[in-house]
Order: C-alpha cells, then structure tokens, then sequence
C-alpha cells in the first residue's frame, strides 16, 4: 500500500490525550492541566556518545528504547516490554526508513514530503493501539528533561523551500522552529519517529484554533481544538500517517483592519 502526501502517515492515537498549559477556556476538548516535564518513569541503561539505551514507563505501560548516532544517520529502536519490536527506524539526510513491528510493514520518505507505506496495512493500526507505543511523546519529554542531546531523538526543523507547494502568504517558520499558519493555511508533518509527537500550538497574538487531520487512505474525522489563547500541546502517535494542521479561525475585522489570528505550531 502506498500513500502520497495528501494521503499517508499514521493512524491517530485516539487515547492518548491533548494536554493544555493554561489554555484558555475551550481550547481543545478534554484538557488536562499541564504536565510538566520530568524523568519519572525513565531508566537510562547505558549512555555514552552516540548511545543512548534504556527503558521508560508510565501509566502501566513500559517502553524499551536504544537510541544510536553513527556518522550522519540516527537510529531508534523501540520494544515493548516483552521485547517485542515495535518500530526501527533510522534517520539519514532528512529521510525516516523505518520497520514496523518486526518488519510488517515497511515507511519510507522524507520528514518534509512525501512517504510511502508499504507491506501490512493493519500494522499501523496495531502500532497505533499498542500502550507502549503511546508513551514516544513523553519519553522524549523525559529524555530531553534528562538533558540527552535531542538530535537522539528528532530531526532538526529546516527552514521550508520558498518555492513549497504549501507556502501562503502568511506560512513561514521562524529562528525557533514555530511554523506560522495564516487563516486558511495549513502544513502537513511527518510522525513516525524522528518527526512529531508532541505538538505545540500557540497564538501569534490574541487567539486561534487548530484543525488535526490525519491523511490515512480512509476518511478519520478531524479533530478541532477551538479559541486556544495559551500554549497548548498535543501528544499524539501515529502508526505510519502524516497529520495536516490548518488554522481555521476567520479574524474579524473592523475600521480596516482586522486582527491576527496566526497560529503558531512547533513540533517535538
């Protein structure tokens, strides 16, 4: 099976909840006050240059992990408790090659384009179900309040070709690594590994809103995250599919000017 950019990479995680900071009153259903970043649940086994080996639980789930940078490549090897594979997948010039459970199915594609699904197609699913998997956005969390070099774990943000079929008049990414979407103006990120697990979402100024929807081959209903007002994160797995995120706030506008309704969205 294979997916094109308006139709591939991974199976949204439905349990695995948003968790606003001080968001504003509505902003995404189902909030929970924030967790702040912490190595609670993290065991580090090994650890020198370029090696990174260990285990990290939570919620009564655990998940193994063995990070390794050799030369220009990254590679992240995760298990569940049992040893199981879940997902091996390597990072080598902004391109994920990655194995899903034990070799099912196979993805293939660059972090900013487009990827390709190819074997097993309920794979993804199961990945997406699996409780261990849930646990990839705060174990980088916990790894990066660890202080391991985040290169471990996720790709650098490089700044968008001026020439992307996606950019508007309003789309760029600043210094920081914030994409800022205009009104009506969307990008599409890459979320087997090395690409995003963690969204966060903020206003450029006064408020916004969110859109998530993930680019499966078959219809998953969007997912809205209205008048955001504050930081607001999203951790979320996919199996094998990218998520577009778009700002749907329409800025109203009066004595000929309007205001800004940008939204900002950083991903880690």
């Amino acid at each position: 099976m294979s997916s094109s950019k308006a139709c591939c990479v991974l199976v949204l995680a439905l349990a695995c909840p948003a968790v606003a900071c001080g968001a504003g009153e509505g902003a995404g259903e189902g909030g929970e006050p924030a967790l702040q970043s912490s190595t609670d649940g993290l065991t580090i086994a090994e650890l020198q240059t370029g090696r990174v080996r260990g285990s990290f639980s939570r919620g009564g789930a655990t998940l193994g992990f063995t990070l390794v940078a050799i030369a220009d490549a990254h590679r992240a090897t995760l298990v569940d408790e049992a040893g199981s594979p879940l997902l091996d997948v390597t990072l080598k010039d902004g391109v994920e090659d990655g194995l899903l459970l034990g070799g099912r199915a196979h993805v293939h594609g660059a972090i900013d384009g487009d990827q390709v699904l190819d074997g097993d197609g309920e794979a993804a699913k199961e990945l997406e179900k699996n409780p261990a998997t849930k646990l990839i956005p705060e174990l980088k969390e916990a790894l990066r309040a660890k202080g391991i070099d985040p290169a471990m774990f996720s790709a650098s943000a490089a700044p968008p070709d001026s020439s992307h079929a996606q950019l508007g008049p309003k789309a760029w990414r600043d210094g920081s690594g914030f994409m800022h979407l205009g009104y009506g103006e969307s990008w599409d990120f890459a979320t087997l590994f090395f690409g995003a697990t963690t969204f966060e979402l903020r206003p450029e100024a006064g408020s916004t809103s969110a859109v998530f929807q993930v680019l499966t081959p078959w219809y998953n209903a969007p997912e809205r995250f209205p008048w955001i007002e504050r930081t607001f994160l999203v951790r979320r797995v996919y199996g094998a599919y990218r998520v577009r995120v778009s700002n749907n706030q329409l800025p109203l506008c009066w004595n000929g000017g309007c205001q800004n309704t940008t939204l900002m969205v950083k991903t880690w």
